[in-house]
């Protein structure tokens, strides 16, 4: 088996290759959109979430061994899944669209205060206040 380091040509050519591949797709991205019409809003009323967490746990469970037995203690320090709910607020988020030089149009969503989502309709022109470099 060759090493990582091995599987570089000599000249580079590859090495060259990924580092012209990674420069093209920073370019696509390209600085994040700051302006335009705003084509959706959407409220999302505060509701409880289910959700699961790792946490270390201790002692006694139910569960499979490695032998396919039910019923052991696991000891401590093993991850084990823990259910658990949190309340999401309330949230406002917009949607605008914006173009560059008329063609490539970009989206953006944005979570924004209750005050800012009641002042904007559907349609009207949006500046985040964002500088871009």
């Amino acid at each position: 088996m060759r090493r990582a380091s091995q599987q570089i040509s000599k000249d580079g050519t590859q090495l060259r290759l990924l580092t012209l591949l990674l420069a093209l797709l920073l370019v696509a991205c390209g600085p994040p959109l700051t302006s335009g019409n705003i084509i959706d809003k959407n409220f999302i009323a505060e509701h409880i979430e289910n959700y699961t967490a790792q946490e270390y746990g201790c002692g006694w469970g139910w569960g499979t061994n490695y032998e396919g037995e039910y019923d052991y203690d696991f000891g401590c320090g093993r991850m084990i899944d823990v259910q658990k709910q949190r309340t999401v607020p309330d949230t406002w988020t917009i949607t605008f669209e914006g173009c560059d030089n008329g063609e490539d149009c970009r989206q953006r969503t944005l979570t924004v205060t209750e005050k800012e989502y009641n002042s904007v309709d559907i349609g009207n022109y949006y500046y985040t206040g964002e500088q871009v470099e």
